[in-house]
């Protein structure tokens, strides 16, 4: 689904017009970021509004998930991160992360004028803007409804001692069954140090990190962009990755609807089609199935997802690929005791008997 080759084969009338085509884009963290810088790579006018100079939680993300233009992203860190298991074993997840140095990405990418300032992102049209079209990249914190599910964490910036700078992606020892340690070098000094949910319905009233699982559905007249678009992933929270693979193909649909409007042959954009909702339904799947089953096998089907091979891997954590979803879950059940194959496969069959659906956007 993905092109993480960069090659595109557009005409030259094509390429004449893109040049003449105003975008305006709302919110600046990595979704809309990637969005503009590619929209402006590719030749479009591009504005962005956004108050703050670059986003400022620690970023990080599997190199590998990478489209082939961000690759090379200024890193604080980068290293091969491991798992432990609640009974101490180490898995070694044989794929380089990469914690993204926030300020020097930004001002890489940021290669368009950008305005710090709010704009009502409900009401503002694109002529206010000097645009032809909007896209709407805030986030989903407005759109999440008390009671759904969420993934949180607590952070803690610590000095790091020399036995500490190996990046523990998930560390399952002496924590309660949904929670986990998240440890990553930030430089050659400091550490971050989260206590994570990786999804909960009673979230704390106080926390670093809060992401919306299950967003209500982006009911603006904008195109939406990045979590507003539904691209974070319900069963891992992942969404950065995804912004950025997607940001090209994007930018080629909306250059099409303003070249051709948007009749039943306009292109859809890449959210809208059969193998992203499926992905999404699916791991929506996922998630009501973890949130339904006790804490030992909550915890259980997590490390499990440490033991699928690393592309598997890759494409299960990320949304897009529905083929290597049911596989991923197939295994996962597949490494299961009996006794857990049972309760797993009825929470499953309950989660998807109890009314789970698709709408005609693709939000479950």
């Amino acid at each position: 689904m993905y092109n993480n080759h960069g090659t595109y084969h557009l005409s030259v009338a094509f390429l004449v017009t893109i040049e003449l085509m105003k975008l305006a884009v709302i919110g600046q963290g990595p979704a809309g970021l990637a969005l503009a810088h590619r929209a402006a790579a590719r030749g479009m006018h591009v504005e962005a509004w956004d108050p703050q100079p670059y986003a400022p939680h620690v970023l990080s993300v599997y190199t590998d998930e990478l489209p082939a233009w961000a690759k090379n992203l200024p890193a604080r860190s980068t290293t091969t991160p491991v798992v432990y298991t609640h009974d101490g074993r180490k898995i070694r997840i044989d794929r380089e992360y990469r914690v993204l140095d926030n300020e020097r990405t930004w001002q890489k990418l940021t290669t368009f004028p950008v305005h710090r300032e709010l704009v009502d992102a409900d009401t503002v049209t694109p002529a206010e803007l000097g645009a032809d079209v909007i896209v709407d990249a805030r986030g989903t914190r407005d759109l999440y409804t008390p009671g759904s599910p969420v993934q949180v964490a607590t952070d803690e910036i610590v000095a790091a001692s020399q036995q500490e700078h190996e990046t523990v992606f998930m560390d399952f020892r002496d924590m309660p069954g949904d929670r986990f340690s998240y440890r990553i070098p930030l430089d050659s000094t400091r550490l971050l140090r989260q206590d994570t949910v990786l999804a909960t319905r009673t979230p704390p009233e106080e926390a670093d990190v809060f992401i919306p699982l299950l967003a209500s559905r982006y009911a603006g007249s904008h195109i939406p962009y990045g979590a507003r678009a539904c691209f974070v992933n319900p069963f891992t929270g992942y969404s950065i990755a995804t912004s950025f693979c997607l940001a090209d193909e994007t930018v080629d649909a909306i250059s099409a609807r303003l070249l051709h409007g948007t009749g039943g042959s306009s292109p859809r954009l890449p959210w809208e089609k059969p193998s992203f909702r499926t992905d999404r339904y699916l791991s929506a799947l996922c998630l009501r199935t973890l949130l339904s089953v006790p804490p030992p096998l909550y915890r259980t089907m997590i490390e499990s997802v440490f033991s699928l091979r690393p592309e598997l891997a890759r494409k299960f954590l990320i949304l897009g690929y529905p083929g290597a979803t049911l596989e991923g879950m197939a295994r996962i059940w597949a490494t299961l005791a009996g006794s857990d194959k049972v309760q797993l496969a009825r929470a499953f069959a309950s989660a998807a008997a109890n009314g789970l659906h698709l709408d005609r956007k693709g939000y479950p």
